[in-house]
């Protein structure tokens, strides 16, 4: 049998758009020839009796003459060639001179004009001819199709022929015949569809399975106009070397396990690129990562043995034991088998078998369980032990402790960097009795503890967790304490070893854990990040540590009787005038639960021995006991209360309170830099019955007022925050008052005091702070940058402080979600909640719908609540929100009357949920007759997402995407990637680096025709270009800012952008700039999202 390939080379034929051309003076001949045959295929143009002119331009088969002329005139030949013959037609043109300002337009020819003459365009785009005629009188203009009817999605107006939603039925020529007294003229175009390509492996089934050291081949047949170029990849990583690609073919001769994944195949024409992927199977013995030789617990302890395999088919997992059935109390959870609370009787040698068709393998693991060794910290004078230092802590870490103190202060953990390389480190210790846990990521440090005291000589469980820049602390299973550290770092450095109990020189420590002794008593367990520390051969990993003693090792001193404790080992009873845990204290020399009362922390004294009780806010007296607590300060004329300076305040300061006044003026909140010419300071104050935002940066004060007074003798809340130079007041559900403070100055240096009602001096407070007076009434829940303020316990001086009293406990507005108040004792409150909200403060909001129909106004259901649009609130969205002030909700600030320049997102945006902004597309007009005129995006934006959209333009809504002219911003992989498709090939460039590192970032994105370029933080400018011959982009829709959402009845986010983006954003932008130039010719003028917004939703301001 034999196969003979036969191929028929078929010689050109070429043809000529126009035959015939007729231009006036200066205008723009345009000819173009097309040819049909074997390629490749060449073209060579020549004028007929004469030459080219030097204007001449020739590309391919597409012949361009500007300016023409009368010598222009004549007839020109086209030869289109290949190896088997050659084919030449001809084309005639005619000038005509232009007319004059004096020339008799009837004595004008009739002359049209259709361009562009020529349009190459993507299957589902848009097109748009234009025919323009000159010299005739009362000109009617029809368009017709060579062949056949206008094509029923085209639109005519004003002489402009649109055709949308391209289909390859609508190729062909298209001619624009204009018709008057003095006769008739026609001009056509010619209009190519060009579709995205078709592409198909040729398997059976889209997923292969093949044994190792066999061999497998895939072929990727690929059709499309233009002819698509075909390439393999690997998901996840490059084809490796031994893979043979031929064309569309994938061949590998001997496969091996590192071979399975799957493979992707990629057509790519001008219009664009289509993907289709094979998975790749290999048959293969399973594979057990290494075990620990050894695991070490200790007794009472859970053992947790996780066996990890590889192998295909997935291989099952299965735990024995070398000559022992497992004991009955283990159970295997996936491929985990845990040993709770081992005994003596678990240790020996577990087996983890992995099994499939291909076989079996085994792996063992020795258990050795060890008596629990729990040491003990005696401080006389230093004791410690070291470990190495925390694993994997960069991002997160876990920690489990449980400790019996017999001291009040002392050192737990610390574990930080050495002198030379850093500021970060964690801590945990007991301060005052409370449990306190510190870290910090280099940015700001944050402080976690725990309001309730522990009690001496008892076993405690406390467990710590960080993530980023958010920590919490458990106590004895309590609820969590919450924590969050300052700036703009998130990630954890530590090279250190962990101390454990105390540390060698405190004074290192002043400035990060600030706790100068270390810790008092036994620690029983030890978990970090999931794994025990097994306590053992202490004499060579510490300093001064012994074993926690029983009641055989006689500790209790000074004539106390022990008695054995299933709790805490063993009690000590004291005799008459010594404390501790082990009657090691007299009463009057050390701290002891009983020296300071129950409002007041005992501190010992450094220097000597004795204590001193710190009073907390509103008590006195030798022990504290006299006064009453305050939790809720009334001022009067002369008071104040001060607290350490504020930290990491430079750019952002975000100031929340509570406030009843009782005068009309009066400082309420201030804080200062240091004595200079210009002092940089922070005051909320009372004056004249307003509330005033004043603060000064070192060139020039902004000073906001709320436009309505306050009442007297009522609560209020008010809301003031300044991001460097901008600042925003908010003064109970009033508008949001924005400013400016002048000059260039944007950072706030502070150095005084944090102060609150009054200053112990009124010379502390600055000349143009202009305040005279100091505040008269209560203040309630402060918070300083979404963190509030222990007021009755981190205060460090105060004066003339007394309790304030409510007649009712209503007057605070417990109630939320306009839930009714209550009174029904001194101190107690009931709430009616509306309906849809439950919980002691109508806090919990139960499912308030089921589908979008029960959604009012444009509402949307999302996980059974109604996500109102702007404008909107309440349930079901039935009410208009305060914030817009006016009847329907929408966002012009026609019917606010001004308002909505006082908008929280006036030039910034918090996008959540698949939230949106919509803003018209006559926020960004394009030049139309300049097709190489640059356009400029510019934007600052903070995020977390690792996908989603944050800017496109392109279909109008309810249209599908796909192939059609776009320009996008958005986040892939966390990277920004700018694309755009102007109709012959997409853009897509990306960022080098990952912009979702929860930090501002300003980005540039400039396109100029096909060129393009980025710019992060004014960093390298990372270029690309769009494919085929489109310099301009044709976009018919609305820009939308944060993403187009899925439900609702919104616009569907993937359709809209042809699958490029399935979802939106999460996170702020701000300062969006959008302007028909490059950057830094003109100004760059933010776009105010409020008054142009046309809808949006799941949108809120950003918070510093």
């Amino acid at each position: 049998e034999v196969t003979v390939m036969l191929d028929v080379e078929t010689p050109p034929y070429a043809t000529s758009m126009p035959d015939d051309v007729a231009v006036r003076v200066g205008e723009v001949i345009r000819l173009q020839c097309l040819a049909h045959g074997t390629p490749p295929l060449t073209y060579t143009w020549t004028k007929l009796d004469g030459n080219l002119p030097p204007r001449a331009q020739v590309s391919g088969g597409d012949l361009q003459i500007n300016l023409a002329s009368a010598e222009d005139a004549g007839s020109y030949k086209c030869v289109a060639s290949n190896k088997v013959a050659n084919s030449e037609v001809i084309a005639k043109v005619t000038v005509r001179c232009k007319f004059t300002e004096n020339s008799f337009p009837s004595a004008a020819p009739l002359a049209v004009r259709v361009s562009p003459q020529v349009e190459v365009k993507a299957q589902g785009s848009a097109v748009e001819f234009t025919c323009s005629s000159a010299g005739g009188i009362e000109t009617k203009i029809e368009w017709l199709k060579e062949g056949g009817a206008l094509p029923p999605n085209h639109h005519i107006k004003d002489g402009v022929l649109r055709i949308e939603n391209l289909e390859q039925s609508n190729e062909g020529v298209y001619i624009c015949r204009a018709s008057s007294v003095y006769g008739q003229a026609q001009d056509a175009a010619r209009l190519t569809i060009q579709a995205l390509p078709k592409v198909m492996i040729n398997v059976r089934t889209s997923v292969q399975t093949v044994m190792i050291g066999n061999s497998v081949e895939f072929e990727c047949q690929a059709v499309g106009d233009p002819e698509p170029t075909v390439r393999w990849s690997k998901v996840g990583g490059s084809l490796p070397a031994h893979i043979m690609v031929k064309g569309g073919m994938l061949r590998i001769e001997k496969v091996t396990e590192a071979d399975a994944g799957k493979y992707r195949c990629t057509a790519t024409n001008n219009v664009g690129s289509v993907q289709s992927q094979v998975v790749l199977n290999v048959q293969s013995l399973p594979q057990i990562a290494t075990l620990p030789e050894t695991k070490e617990v200790t007794v009472g302890s859970d053992a947790v043995l996780p066996c990890v395999a590889s192998g295909y088919p997935a291989p099952e997992i299965k735990w024995s034991k070398v000559e022992k059935e497992l004991p009955p109390k283990c159970f295997q959870e996936h491929n985990v088998l845990t040993v709770p609370r081992v005994t003596h009787d678990d240790s020996g040698i577990y087996v983890c078998t992995a099994s499939n068709k291909q076989g079996k393998v085994e792996a063992f693991t020795t258990l050795q369980v060890h008596e629990r060794v729990m040491p003990y910290f005696a401080q006389e004078p230093l004791s410690y032990l070291t470990l190495p230092t925390i694993k994997n802590a960069y991002k997160a870490f876990s920690i489990k402790i449980n400790f019996r103190p017999d001291n009040v202060d002392g050192m737990l953990l610390y574990n930080g960097q050495k002198k030379t390389t850093g500021a970060d480190f964690i801590s945990l210790g007991l301060v005052g009795g409370r449990v306190e846990f510190r870290f910090d990521v280099g940015s700001g440090m944050a402080t976690i503890r725990d309001p309730n005291p522990v009690k001496m000589g008892e076993f405690h469980t406390v467990e710590l967790y960080r993530n980023h820049t958010l920590g919490y602390i458990t106590v004895d299973g309590r609820e969590p304490i919450n924590g969050t550290s300052q700036g703009k770092f998130q990630g954890l450095d530590l090279n250190e070893e962990v101390h454990v109990g105390g540390y060698p020189n405190y004074t290192v420590l002043a400035k990060t854990a600030g706790i100068n002794t270390g810790f008092v008593g036994c620690i029983r367990q030890l978990v970090i990040q999931g794994e025990e520390v097994i306590f053992k051969d202490l004499d060579r990993s510490s300093t001064g540590v012994t074993n926690c003693p029983t009641c055989k090792d006689h500790p209790c001193q000074n004539g106390g009787v022990c008695e054995d404790s299933d709790a805490s080992l063993y009690m000590c009873g004291c005799p008459r005038g010594f404390t501790g845990s082990n009657c090691q204290h007299h009463s009057s020399l050390h701290c002891h639960p009983e020296a300071c009362g129950p409002d007041a922390t005992c501190i010992p004294r450094t220097s000597s021995l004795g204590y001193e009780c710190r009073c907390h806010l509103g008590k006195f007296g030798n022990k504290c006991m006299d006064g009453e607590l305050v939790t809720t300060p009334l001022f009067g004329e002369e008071s104040y209360i001060a607290y350490p300076p504020l930290t990491n305040v430079h750019d952002d300061l975000r100031v929340e309170l509570e406030f009843k006044p009782m005068e009309r003026d009066g400082l309420m909140f201030f804080c200062g830099g240091k004595k200079m010419k210009v002092e940089d300071f922070v005051a909320i104050s009372m004056v004249e019955g307003h509330v005033e935002f004043r603060y000064e940066l070192g060139t020039g004060q902004a000073i906001l007022l709320s436009p309505e007074p306050v009442s007297l003798g009522q609560w209020h809340s008010v809301v003031a925050e300044r991001n460097k130079r901008v600042g925003h007041l908010k003064v109970d559900q009033g508008p949001v008052e924005k400013k400016t403070s002048p000059g260039k100055a944007q950072g706030l240096n502070i150095h005084t005091h944090m102060y609150l009602g009054g200053v112990p001096d009124m010379d502390i407070l600055p000349k143009p702070a202009n305040i005279s007076e100091l505040f008269e009434g209560c203040i309630g829940e402060v918070s300083i940058n979404n963190k509030q303020v222990d007021l009755s316990y981190s205060f460090t001086d105060s004066r003339s402080i007394r309790k304030c009293v409510d007649n009712s406990p209503c007057d605070r507005r417990p109630c939320l979600n306009g839930g009714d108040c209550l009174s029904s004792f001194e101190y107690e409150y009931q709430c009616l909640c509306k309906d849809g909200f439950e919980g002691e403060r109508c806090e919990v909001v139960r499912d308030a719908c089921q589908s979008n129909l029960q959604c009012q106004n444009g509402g949307s259901c999302v996980k059974g609540q109604c996500v109102c649009a702007p404008g909107r609130t309440g349930l079901n969205c039935e009410e208009i929100s305060s914030l817009y002030n006016h009847p329907s909700g929408s966002l012009h600030p026609s019917a606010t009357g001004g308002h909505c320049s006082n908008s929280p997102y006036q030039y910034a945006a918090h996008f959540h949920d698949d939230g949106y902004i919509a803003l018209p597309k006559s926020v960004f007009p394009r030049s139309v007759s300049a097709h190489d005129s640059p356009e400029t995006i510019e934007l600052e934006i903070n995020t977390s997402s690792s996908e989603g959209l944050i800017l496109w333009q392109g279909v109008e809504r309810g249209e599908h995407g796909k192939g059609k002219d776009f320009v996008s911003l958005g986040l892939q992989n966390g990277h920004l990637v700018f694309s755009y498709q102007l109709g012959s090939g997409e853009a897509e460039i990306l960022s080098q680096k990952a912009i979702n590192d929860g930090r501002w970032h300003k980005v540039t994105a400039v396109r100029t025709g096909k060129n393009g370029y980025i710019q992060i933080d004014g960093g390298v400018e990372l270029s690309g270009q769009s494919k085929g011959r489109s310099l301009m982009v044709n976009t018919k829709g609305s820009i939308y800012l944060g993403g187009p959402p899925a439900t609702g009845g919104a616009p569907d986010m993937a359709a809209m952008t042809g699958g490029k983006f399935s979802s939106g954003m999460t996170g702020c932008v701000r300062n969006l700039a959008m302007m028909n130039a490059r950057p830094g010719q003109q100004p760059a003028q933010a776009i105010d999202l409020q008054t142009h917004a046309a809808h949006g939703i799941n949108v809120l301001p950003c918070s510093s």
